[in-house]
């Protein structure tokens, strides 16, 4: 675009910063002069160019702007306590490196290193960094920002710039929070025609608004062929779709609830649990994984991590992993598991165009994962998540920059501004399996091999099988997870209670405003009972959901395997065919009993 020939362009940028390396080369492929600059040591270094009561304004705005946000919660797709595990990896292709994948040692030194990693790669942290360095090889004409912390001060910073260039408002993902619509700028980029009405009702003109994106890191943006990476990583399809758990859903306070739930799976599948250097997480699993039966692989520090996203028919993570839109560049589809916070927009919006699952208790996590992986939803999801993610995402934010500029006469005027190593098999190549119960034998033959860097086979992996073969659990073990259940399920009998009530309540008078033709009480009462009747079936999926996970759990105290769920689902068969077995049944039964009446009691009296 000759319209970006000569142009001079700010992107400040704190994150999501692989994607920005990614703009700033095509920008600098069509001939912009491109300056990546981090904000907070920007306007630390201000004072050797400007100084005065500027400065304090840009400080005391910026610092109360960092104190608000929820950064190390994950605001702007940073996972919460983000780690190499789920980070974007370094581009192998940009720097000529062939692909990677192999099984480092993971141990406390090595965790220790990969924590600082993200820091010493970072290309912000490589540039200079400083606005008045900036300044001195000439103002910007264009300033781009990729966070909604950076709009409280974008108009200072403009200012400290000369005043005239064009701000834009970038999202580097799918969330169109509030925090968007607090800063004045000239132009918005949004990834999504559906987004689009939260900007029209801050009363933003639609000229302002451009579509394209989300960026993602030039890896994502190859052409991959699934097929043909699963079976450089030997895997097989034929043994159950492949799931990649990734480093952001892996949290140290609920890691064994995640096993235990995914252990409850019961349809053949292939987990694969992406650590990275992480070497607590990933000792914490190995047990987990071993005390629950799952089998499983284990992924450590890898270059090459946009192929197993490609190889991967589902992609499990936290809502605020900065992944989530790679993985839907690659069509993927998600299961996002965790409190998405400061993430809640781009979570409902994925969620409402089908391509997600989301899952914020981890309790419920079994059901959900069964749905999701059953063959139906996987095509519906990957299709959906077709249809909102962008291979060419970086492409189309670098169209819609040239289109803000050539249009500048049209939006130009006052800014828009809307208000260590564990005992067990391993492995070579790039997995380790986990999970394997002590008793359980090493396979006498191969399934499938997984190549080794000189391109010989492998020890053979084993997919997760239908049936596990974890230990049973006893029922005090199981009893804190029961009783959160029974919890859950006697607040959705409520709620479905509550919601059965209205929706007869307003069906009644819905009908009585029929009679007495009045037209506009008819329309809001017909209004308010199609909310009734979505609450109720919202209430009895989830209510169908804890029953399901309350039987799995009870399956698993006998030492049996749960019911397929699902509506209509029978309660599982007596584990016992002898007097043992019957007796098992019947002292499960009364714990239950007896535990349900307690939570009924302190319910009621609360």
């Amino acid at each position: 675009m000759s319209y970006l020939r000569s142009l001079r362009v700010w992107l400040i940028a704190d994150d999501h910063l692989a994607a920005v390396a990614a703009i700033r080369g095509l920008l600098e492929e069509r001939g912009a002069a491109v300056e990546i600059l981090d904000l907070d040591v920007a306007i630390e270094r201000l004072v050797l160019e400007r100084g005065g009561q500027l400065l304090d304004n840009l400080k005391d705005l910026w610092r109360r702007a960092r104190g608000s946000s929820p950064a190390a919660a994950g605001q702007d797709g940073a996972p919460p306590q983000a780690s190499a595990a789920s980070a974007p990896p370094a581009d192998p292709a940009a720097a000529g490196d062939p692909k990677v994948a192999s099984m480092e040692v993971i141990g406390p030194d090595k965790g220790a290193e990969a924590a600082k990693a993200p820091a010493e790669q970072s290309p912000v942290a490589e540039q200079s960094g400083a606005l008045e360095a900036a300044l001195q090889r000439g103002r910007p004409d264009m300033i781009v920002v990729t966070s909604p912390r950076t709009l409280k001060v974008l108009d200072l910073v403009s200012r400290a710039a000369g005043g005239e260039a064009l701000l834009v408002a970038l999202l580097p993902d799918y969330n169109l929070g509030k925090a968007w619509l607090k800063g004045a700028v000239h132009a918005f980029v949004i990834p999504h025609e559906g987004l689009r009405g939260p900007l029209q009702e801050a009363g933003v003109d639609p000229v302002r608004v451009f579509v394209g994106g989300p960026a993602i890191p030039r890896a994502y943006a190859e052409a991959h062929d699934p097929k043909a990476i699963r079976g450089d990583l030997g895997l097989d399809t034929a043994q159950g779709p492949v799931a990649l758990i990734l480093g952001a859903a892996i949290s140290a306070a609920n890691l064994d609830e995640l096993i235990l739930q995914l252990s409850l799976v019961d349809r053949p599948w292939q987990p694969i649990f992406h650590v990275g250097g992480n070497a607590e997480a990933a000792e914490q699993l190995r047990r987990s994984a071993r005390a629950h039966g799952l089998p499983a692989r284990m992924l450590g520090e890898v270059a090459n991590l946009h192929d197993f996203v490609a190889a991967a028919d589902l992609v499990l993570t936290h809502p605020a992993d900065g992944l989530v839109t790679c993985a839907l560049a690659l069509d993927k589809p998600l299961l996002l598991v965790g409190d998405p916070g400061p993430v809640t927009t781009q979570c409902d919006f994925l969620v409402s165009q089908g391509a997600a699952l989301h899952v914020v208790d981890v309790l419920r996590l079994s059901a959900e994962a069964e749905f999701a992986l059953s063959p139906d939803r996987l095509g519906a999801m990957a299709e959906a998540s077709a249809r909102v993610g962008r291979r060419t995402g970086t492409q189309e934010v670098v169209d819609a920059l040239g289109l803000i500029v050539e249009r500048r006469q049209q939006i130009e005027g006052p800014p828009s501004d809307p208000g260590q190593q564990a005992e067990g098999p391993r492995f070579k190549g790039p997995f380790e399996m986990i999970g394997a119960p002590p008793s359980q034998p090493r396979p006498a033959r191969p399934v499938v091999s997984a190549p080794t860097s000189g391109g010989a086979p492998s020890t053979p992996l084993q997919a997760a099988p239908a049936t596990s073969s974890a230990s049973p659990l006893s029922a005090a073990q199981a009893k804190d997870q029961l009783a959160a259940l029974i919890m859950e399920e006697r607040e959705l009998e409520r709620t479905l209670e509550e919601a059965r009530r209205e929706q007869t309540r307003w069906h009644q008078r819905l009908e009585l405003a029929r009679q007495w033709n009045e037209q506009d009480l008819a329309r809001e009462a017909e209004r308010v009972l199609q909310r009734a009747i979505g609450e109720a079936e919202r209430a009895s999926a989830q209510l169908e959901q804890v029953r399901v996970q309350k039987e799995k759990l009870k399956a698993r105290v006998r030492g049996g395997q749960s019911p397929p769920p699902g509506p209509g689902a029978q309660p599982p068969a007596r584990a016992g065919e002898g007097i043992v077995g019957r007796f098992q049944d019947m002292e499960i039964e009364d714990d239950l009993g007896r535990l349900k009446a307690r939570l009924r009691d302190e319910l009621g009296k609360g």
